[in-house]
């Protein structure tokens, strides 16, 4: 039987792979790979799904891509994590222990085990005192013999089959590393145990603690118990009779050869692949081991589909980089498992039972006529990316999250006739981290250098409404700074590229003219003078000085933005009550809602106390719910009688930053400008603003009310 024969008549049976449940991130590089062999299927999958896969040896390799491992996982205990990548060493992962002394360490950690100081009031607390207890055994238990443990390893350092660090020939390299994991879960379990945080730190100090000794005590059972059964020279001799301690899950290294001998070993393989290695040619590649029972694959909950050859998760489906990983995957994964197979240690050519590379020829063979058509797969809903960068300010895992879970298509937006102005009030605050970090400065100097006319212009009272204010497109903003930093330089082009710059030239000049429109005593200007941050020269090294900037940015265009939606949408007459509610969103009642000042960062829906930013998210959603189109019910319903806790009012939050951002990507066709916040306390010296007495309101213990304000 012909290659193509054989591989048509795998695709016509009844045989089932397990495909992973896959959660959408931002990277578009998840690559699903399904390559048929008789009796060595892969199964490629993200480790972004809800439990881990397990491979079971002799029937499965899965592969991930090694950018994936750990970002935005749902469960980082389930996949192995580069705490050290300056030191080589073995990544390992525990079987799950539901009982015993070391249970704790798979514990969820939720809510109900925490809880909040009273005394503070401000959202900060630890974990309740049983379950530290409980974590502090499972370290005892764990830690019990470290100084045995860092013996053994150091002892075991010539050994021929001794070490197996990726990248080193030192077994002292374990040692280290043991006592370095060691060092870090005792200061963990130490924050844990003395030090208030708020939930979200609480939590994720826990899982670090967590994983560390997770890993610790994997590592040590490779060592002891593993590691004598696993050789170089992978062959049929080796002894496969033995098992690995059921605590064992797995290990982690980028030795080739080892790779092979893993599989010799009876240890199944999850390889891990570098995307940017690959596509510049060069081999990275990381394994894993894991056991498990043939019947249970994966977790039940998994789906499970038929074979069906590429499958690709993510927005990228051609182009060079996804040819290079998907010929890449064909072509070596069936030489390193063929050759852990057949014993020869090596890498090996082609092996025969691998599928042929996808033909490129529009011509069907003869095979082919007999295969059952393949349905099309659905279409994935387009998602929009939020840019990050050192010198953005992030916003709150709530509004981040909104925003990569809309569903961008463009047919959900208005047709582009009826669409209103799209432009930005202010430059996009990524536009001045999208170029080279030279070009960047020049970008944020100019812009520093009218910063001062266009706040003045937007900050001064107008009778011009917030519809008709002037905004300038991306290009236009970027290309104006250009201009103003002489970054630009005059270059023949063609007709079509004169004409756009030219109209992006005229876009600029009206946006100068009209800004000051019903205000005569602004006058359009530049600065001549260097650039100035609240009186101080701007420096461009200071990554606190550029956050602050750029959180000013997104404050203001978010506050702008808002405005401008809401005097479209909105049914509820302009006036002190309508006009109020639009201030609490900000706490800013008796302050001008275009003022800006550094001491109202994080302050509002940005507080990281949830009950402080309950107001706010309330005020956004009565809000709301005047405007004109269709609404969900958390945006029409009243409160809750009972109040709310953190659980129930983080669901309203996510409900009513999720509405705002849909509705204003189906107006505008584009994502709105996200408030941000500072991840440090700005200079009292920058500060002149503090939040009015009005909006510090004493709240029953873990429960939250919304207030009505007197006079509204």
């Amino acid at each position: 039987m012909s290659i193509s024969a054989y591989h048509a008549s795998l695709l016509k049976s009844s045989d089932h792979l397990v495909n992973t449940q896959k959660q959408y991130i931002l990277k578009p590089e998840i690559l699903v790979y399904v390559a048929i062999m008789k009796h060595q299927p892969f199964i490629v999958g993200s480790p972004n799904c809800s439990i881990a896969p397990c491979p079971q040896i002799g029937n499965t390799c899965a592969v991930v891509l090694r950018q994936d491992v750990g970002f935005h996982a749902d469960d980082g205990l389930q996949w192995p994590q580069w705490l050290c990548p300056e030191e080589p060493h073995l990544m390992c992962v525990l079987r799950p222990q539901r009982d015993g002394d070391l249970a704790s360490l798979w514990d969820a950690g939720e809510q109900r085990d925490w809880r909040e100081d009273s005394s503070s009031g401000s959202g900060i607390g630890m974990y309740s005192r049983n379950f530290l207890a409980n974590l502090d055994i499972a370290f005892t238990e764990i830690f019990s013999k470290h100084e045995d443990n860092v013996d053994f390893a150091t002892v075991h350092s010539h050994s021929t089959t001794a070490p197996l660090m990726a990248g080193s020939s030192e077994t002292t390299g374990t040692a280290r590393f043991l006592t370095l994991l060691h060092t870090l879960a005792a200061i963990g379990l130490d924050v844990l145990k003395t030090t208030p945080l708020t939930f979200n730190r609480s939590h994720f100090t826990l899982r670090i603690v967590q994983r560390i000794c997770i890993e610790y005590q994997a590592l040590v059972t490779f060592e002891r118990s593993i590691k004598k059964y696993v050789r170089f020279e992978a062959g049929p001799d080796l002894n496969r009779t033995q098992t690995a301690d059921l605590s064992f899950m797995g290990c982690f290294t980028n030795d080739v050869k080892l790779l092979t001998a893993l599989i010799a070993a009876r240890i199944p393989v999850w390889s891990v692949h570098d995307i940017d290695a690959v596509f510049n040619k060069q081999l990275n590649i990381c394994c894993i081991g894991a056991s498990t029972d043939p019947d249970n694959l994966v977790d039940e909950q998994h789906r499970s589909s038929r074979v069906r050859g590429i499958l690709y998760e993510g927005s990228q489906t051609s182009g060079a980089k996804y040819r290079a990983m998907r010929d890449y995957l064909f072509l070596h994964m069936g030489r390193f498992h063929t050759s852990a197979l057949t014993g020869s240690g090596s890498i090996a050519s082609r092996p025969p039972l691998l599928p042929p590379l996808p033909s490129r020829s529009t011509a069907r063979t003869t095979a082919s006529h007999s295969r059952p058509r393949k349905e099309p797969y659905p279409s994935r809903s387009a998602r929009l990316v939020l840019p990050v960068h050192t010198f953005l300010p992030a916003p709150p895992r709530a509004w981040s999250a909104a925003l990569e879970s809309i569903d961008a298509h463009e047919s959900r937006c208005l047709d582009k006739s009826s669409r209103p102005n799209s432009g930005y009030f202010l430059p996009r605050p990524d536009l001045f981290t999208s170029a080279t970090h030279e070009n960047s400065i020049k970008l944020v100097n100019a812009w520093l250098r009218i910063r001062g006319f266009v706040l003045l212009a937007y900050s001064t009272p107008t009778d011009i409404s917030i519809l008709e204010r002037p905004r300038l497109g991306h290009q236009p903003w970027r290309q104006w700074l250009s201009d103003i930093a002489g970054g630009t330089t005059t270059q023949a082009g063609s007709s079509q590229d004169n004409r756009r710059k030219g109209n992006i030239k005229s876009a600029v000049v009206e946006f100068m003219q009209n800004i000051q429109e019903g205000n005569d005593d602004i006058q359009p200007s530049i600065s001549s003078t260097p650039p100035l941050w609240h009186g101080t020269p701007f420096k461009p090294d200071d990554a606190l000085i550029w956050r602050e900037v750029l959180w000013e940015l997104s404050f203001l265009s978010f506050r702008l933005e808002l405005q401008d939606i809401d005097r479209r949408l909105s049914t509820w007459d302009e006036g002190p009550s309508h006009h109020g509610t639009l201030l609490d969103v900000f706490c800013m009642r008796g302050t001008s809602l275009l003022r800006c000042d550094l001491g109202m960062a994080n302050v509002g829906l940005m507080d990281v106390d949830w009950r402080k930013r309950g107001q706010s998210v309330w005020a956004l959603k009565t809000l709301m719910n005047s405007w004109d189109v269709e609404k969900p019910p958390a945006i029409t319903d009243g409160p809750l009688a009972s109040g709310y806790d953190m659980s129930s009012f983080a669901q309203l939050e996510a409900e009513v930053v999720c509405f705002f951002i849909d509705t204003y990507w189906r107006i505008y066709g584009r994502a709105p400008t996200l408030p941000t916040q500072l991840s440090h306390t700005p200079p009292p010296t920058r500060c002149s603003w503090s939040v009015p007495k009005l909006y510090i309101i004493q709240q029953p213990d873990g429960l939250w009310y919304p207030r009505t304000w007197v006079g509204r």
